[in-house]
């Protein structure tokens, strides 16, 4: 009740979407075993980043890396030229690294679990929803890059992605040799003896202050930029509950909805006017991402 897919139907999915990712990158000619242990962290990763949106309450949360990324942290020495290119290759798609689908699906469970069983239709619908985007958004991408020119988008993903060809052959000539891979590792193990040390405080002192998950996030450029607004809620939250408590705090939702409607149909009326009297050269309206 309240999922908006049986566990069977989710666990199928999940397994058969990581059989074909380890299929498709061993075919590239990734090494099997790194390829297995890359699509295992990927999930992982993106779980992961689904509970930090979950637990913080932000829209999506920038990752600082994800995927074939863990083997940045293994000695050239250990991987094969090919292996070496097919991650540089997969790197191209980071594209900010929102972590694709997972934090937007971990939303709409949130918002789907009271509606019990027609949680299912909207577990449908969402998935339908994803699969016309996916599709409007590669014909859209490939139809507006071969009619202008995709360098004209203005875009990290099409300015810096050529020049992974030249990581590539940089990496190949340079296997073996990892400078200062040493020092890349006790920044690793420190930053994850901080992490576990925050998260133990955490859980076992109720009077402690910091949240493992500022550590994590703090650094990231999205956050960066959305640090006032979070900001602004924490302090409206906290004044709401301190001055009326729980039963005040319940009644100041539509408020706070009703600004997030604005925000979007402000950027909806944008587009229109930049359609409208700014054609092919249009503003940025939804920078900070």
């Amino acid at each position: 009740i309240g999922e908006l897919h049986t566990h069977r139907s989710a666990a199928t999915l999940l397994a058969s979407c990581a059989l074909f990712m380890m299929f498709w990158l061993g075919k590239s000619g990734m090494q099997p075993i790194l390829a297995i242990v890359g699509v295992l962290f990927w999930f992982l990763f993106y779980a992961g980043f689904a509970k930090v949106v979950a637990t913080t309450g932000l829209v999506f949360v920038e990752s600082p890396g994800l995927g074939l990324r863990i083997t940045r942290y293994l000695p050239t020495r250990l991987m094969t030229p090919e292996t070496l290119a097919i991650r540089r290759i997969v790197d191209t798609t980071y594209q900010n690294g929102k972590c694709f689908a997972a934090s937007n699906a971990a939303h709409a469970a949130r918002l789907a679990y009271p509606l019990g069983e027609q949680a299912k239709t909207v577990g449908r619908v969402t998935a339908i929803g994803l699969v016309l985007a996916l599709v409007a958004a590669a014909f859209s991408t490939v139809y507006l890059g071969h009619l202008y020119g995709a360098s004209n988008f203005s875009s990290n993903s099409f300015s810096i992605a050529p020049s992974y060809l030249n990581l590539i052959v940089s990496d190949i000539r340079n296997i073996g040799h990892d400078p200062n891979y040493g020092l890349k590792m006790t920044y690793v193990i420190g930053g994850a003896l901080t992490m576990a040390a925050l998260t133990l405080c955490r859980y076992r002192f109720a009077w402690w202050p910091l949240d493992p998950i500022g550590f994590t996030l703090v650094t990231l450029s999205s956050v960066q930029r959305a640090i006032l607004s979070v900001f602004l809620a924490w302090l409206s939250k906290s004044i709401i509950l301190h001055l009326g408590g729980i039963a005040l705090y319940k009644r100041w939702p539509p408020f706070f909805i009703v600004l997030i409607v604005g925000n979007a149909f402000g950027l909806a009326v944008g587009i229109v006017v930049d359609v409208i009297y700014y054609p092919g050269a249009g503003h940025n309206l939804y920078f900070g991402d």
